[in-house]
């Protein structure tokens, strides 16, 4: 990488965007715009940005700021901590560092909220000072530009390229460091085929010279899921339980309880449950299908009456139930017997016939067991042709299936069983999704269309979605007369954040009764799913009225907190659910 610096720092200063921020050295300037861009990307921070200067142009007016109105003003950026910690450390460097911005590495590590990056990117770009600043993009380069397969969640490769690029550090380090971010930024970006041939160190590339560019650094491709809410009437007359079969879709002709898709409020279910005589809040479930993801709530009902539009079942005849295939696998068995006496049908549009056999499973008999020239398309097929043809086609569409299936029909051999179990096998475990393919084993490699343009690893399409934690929580909306309860969220995610009152989990009403004292009417509310980066919150909410205020919360017009209070985006919904 020797060789890179001086192309690398040339560019910069042809290339470079113009950033409020990189108007001048001060520290202080640099050291918010860092802060503001974690997690957040620059033509967002901006704005804020210009207005922070405005309002806070200096450490000492940031270390006497009050908390709620630095929290009013970082309102939208989200991740309050940061805002939080620089108050902190700006109320350090008045008081250990005489109110001027410390000038070396240690120093500027020990303030609040400043990590190893921060440190090396204020130190390099204010200072002079020989530090790295290793971030996603620094790394992103300089995996690619080494052809180095590296996992750089690992803090151990993220330590090792940190040393390597100490080494080469130049004089010029901030325009070195802040040339790598920008390269990594704008031309050597993440998610898809970097712009290799805007890249000044292009002809250096490793990854490049061997086709990897899109397979370095290390990534983990996870399928998106659709998201789908239901709520599912437990509903019970005696001792028996209320049924039904599903008409369509994926679960078609199965026995199941009642449901209805989205979340209901208790006055909904009323109004499509008739005869209820009691009714509470049941659990909630997560179901995750191959390519569905079911989040469902739930309402135990009691009846007086049975509906005909349903089976009434007890829990024993439920539980002596089987499943689809199950079924399936019987019925077709039973056609067998009665259709083709007794004998396995011998072509494919009497095995197409059987319960339970689609066009994949027919082709796969047909050509394995009886030599008939049917094909037999499964993802591991269409995934082995599209880069054979170096097709950047959508797989989940039928037409591109049916398209496949009839190019491969056309090329078909005799020995068509080993043909379609071979391509599935290459594509079961050469040809492989979700990560680098295994080229080098593969005995199509030299007439692979995508190998060849270095495509391998970005066809068939894909969508790459990351896994967040989730977690339940309920929002109590209490009001006493023109009052909103608030209170401040001591730890977590929100820490010091203003909010509504809230629980962990999914409440019922019986529950709710009991947290909240001097209650006089309670209704469910709205209800929000909020992503963070990380974390995915489903919040369900009550719409409580009291006749005395509890002193454990800050009571607050609608007026104030739109005015006065920083609500987290999280909270948001609900407060315009009641100011509408």
């Amino acid at each position: 990488m020797k060789d890179c610096v001086e192309l690398l720092l040339n560019w910069y200063q042809e290339n470079k965007r113009e950033l409020p921020w990189r108007m001048d050295r001060e520290p202080y300037h640099v050291w918010i715009s860092e802060i503001m861009l974690q997690q957040t990307r620059i033509e967002a921070v901006i704005d804020y940005y210009h207005r922070f200067m405005e309002k806070i142009p200096t450490i000492q007016a940031l270390s006497e700021i009050p908390e709620d109105e630095l929290l009013k003003l970082w309102e939208g950026l989200g991740y309050y901590s940061r805002a939080r910690n620089l108050k902190k450390a700006a109320q350090k460097i008045m008081s250990d560092f005489h109110g001027e911005f410390p000038k070396n590495y240690s120093d500027i590590l020990s303030l609040p909220g400043i990590g190893e990056y921060t440190a090396g990117a204020i130190s390099s770009i204010c200072f002079d000072l020989p530090e790295v600043a290793i971030d996603g993009n620094v790394m992103r380069v300089y995996c690619r530009l080494h052809n180095l397969d590296w996992d750089v969640s690992d803090l151990k490769v993220k330590k090792e390229i940190g040393k390597r690029i100490q080494e080469i550090l130049p004089k010029e380090s901030g325009d070195f460091n802040q040339g790598i971010m920008e390269l990594g930024e704008v031309v050597c970006i993440p998610g898809g085929a970097p712009k290799c041939d805007e890249c000044p160190l292009k002809y250096h590339c490793l990854a490049l010279l061997n086709g990897n560019q899109c397979l370095i650094p290390r990534k983990v491709v996870k399928k998106e899921k659709l998201e789908e809410e239901y709520t599912v009437f437990i509903i019970r007359y005696k001792n028996y339980y209320a049924l039904h079969k599903r008409e369509d879709g994926l679960l078609k002709n199965m026995w199941e309880f009642p449901n209805h898709e989205r979340f209901l409020t208790f006055d909904e279910v009323k109004e499509i449950i008739p005869h209820i005589t009691s009714i509470r809040m049941g659990i909630t479930n997560t179901h995750i299908f191959s390519h569905k993801k079911w989040f469902m709530s739930s309402y135990v009902i009691e009846v007086d009456q049975k509906n005909n539009d349903y089976t009434w079942v007890t829990l024993e005849d439920i539980q002596e139930g089987y499943y689809s295939r199950a079924r399936n696998l019987k019925k077709a068995a039973q056609k067998i017997m009665s259709d083709f006496h007794g004998e396995f049908p011998k072509n494919y549009s009497d095995i197409l016939s059987l319960p339970g056999i689609g066009e994949y499973t027919a082709g796969a008999i047909s050509s394995i067991c009886f030599d008939l020239p049917e094909v037999a398309i499964d993802g591991n097929v269409m995934r082995v042709y599209c880069r054979l043809h170096n097709l950047d086609w959508d797989v989940s569409d039928l037409k591109v299936k049916k398209e496949i299936g009839k190019r491969i029909q056309e090329i078909l051999p005799k020995e068509s069983g080993d043909f379609n179990q071979g391509i599935m096998e290459l594509g079961e475990v050469v040809c492989i999704p979700g990560g680098a393919p295994k080229c080098d084993e593969c005995p199509l490699k030299y007439h692979c269309l995508a190998l060849l343009n270095g495509n391998q690893c970005l066809i068939p399409r894909k969508v790459v979605k990351k896994e967040k934690l989730e977690e339940e929580y309920t929002v109590f909306i209490i009001r006493y007369k023109n009052y909103y309860a608030l209170h401040k969220r001591e730890d977590g995610l929100l820490k010091n954040m203003w909010e509504f009152p809230n629980h962990e989990r999914f409440l019922t009403f019986d529950e709710v009764k009991e947290i909240i004292p001097h209650i006089t009417s309670i209704r469910m509310g709205i209800t929000n799913t909020h992503i963070f980066s990380h974390k995915k919150w489903f919040m369900s909410s009550y719409v409580i009225d009291v006749d005395q205020k509890n002193n454990d919360y800050t009571w607050v017009t609608l007026e104030d907190i739109q005015d006065n209070y920083a609500i987290p985006t999280a909270f948001m919904p609900f407060l315009e659910s009641i100011s509408k």
